[in-house]
């Protein structure tokens, strides 16, 4: 085409109805073609994604077994550990509930009323009794504890349920005339000096031990180096802190570092070792 041809047809009528019919194609093949790229894309896409959703699952699967595996193999191990502790505990524990060392009175099982202990006189004490099956190793321990210069005092020892009654009544009275409601009294009193027919110390199996420079029942009596040692020691001679801390919820009596009651010595280690109660170690048995 010559250049007086091109430059007529440049601005011709001709010339912009094909510059027209170009843009109206360019309009319709360019987004078409963009959808389609877009439509192939999102299909390689999604296919992409439900490969790796299939993997993941397919991990998870595998995972789920493999933990299954280890748990039933860790829960194996844990029956037969536990097999083999239970089988040995009953082999090295021999507890008969009806032992008289071990004869449990508390709240839940008062003091039979066909009850009868044969009393002794505890040496050095005036006119403290206990039961006289248990006077040889309660003297051996108090014995050994002056030998190593410490100074205890029994203030508690056997006591009738008439005299349990005058100490139980007479806690009550005092703590009325501080204020205090009959009901409190009464639970403070349980917790503290038990209730009659449900006291350790009808049993004539346990005493109160103080230091004889400290002789109040109180929280420092557990700082006197006479509750310590007896603490470390007493099971050496069959006995045991009746009522250790932070038993209360079980023994129902209150922290005291005094109270010491005679089980023997396999029970008294056993207990002292693992830090439980009477209550807790004749459960053993059951």
């Amino acid at each position: 085409m010559s250049k007086q041809k091109r430059a007529r047809y440049a601005g011709s009528v001709r010339f912009y109805k094909h510059l027209l019919i170009a843009c109206i194609v360019a309009a319709i093949v360019i987004p078409t073609g963009f959808c389609v790229f877009l439509t192939v894309s999102n299909r390689a896409l999604h296919r992409t994604v439900k490969d790796l959703e299939a993997q993941v699952t397919e991990l998870q699967q595998s995972a789920q077994i493999t933990t299954a595996s280890i748990s039933a193999s860790d829960s194996s191990s844990t029956v037969s550990e536990n097999a083999a502790e239970g089988t040995e505990e009953e082999e090295k524990l021999s507890i008969s509930t009806d032992d008289w060392n071990l004869f449990l009175v508390n709240e839940q099982n008062f003091l039979p009323s066909d009850f009868t202990v044969e009393l002794e006189t505890l040496p050095n004490t005036g006119k403290k009794q206990v039961d006289a099956r248990i006077v040889e190793p309660l003297t051996e321990m108090l014995d050994a504890m002056e030998e190593e210069g410490l100074r205890p005092v029994v203030c508690s020892a056997y006591r009738t349920i008439e005299y349990q009654t005058e100490l139980f009544e007479n806690y009550i009275d005092k703590r009325l005339a501080e204020g205090w409601t009959y009901e409190d009294a009464f639970y403070k009193a349980r917790t503290r000096i038990a209730i009659p027919g449900a006291s350790e110390h009808h049993t004539g199996l346990a005493v109160d031990i103080v230091s004889k420079t400290h002789q109040q029942l109180d929280d420092a009596q557990a700082d006197t180096e006479e509750a310590i040692w007896l603490a470390e020691h007493c099971a050496e001679y069959g006995f045991i802190l009746r009522y250790p801390e932070g038993k209360e919820d079980i023994t129902g009596i209150e922290y005291e570092s005094w109270h010491f009651r005679y089980v023997g010595e396999e029970a008294a280690s056993y207990i002292m070792e693992n830090e439980i109660t009477l209550e807790e170690y004749l459960a053993l048995a059951e």
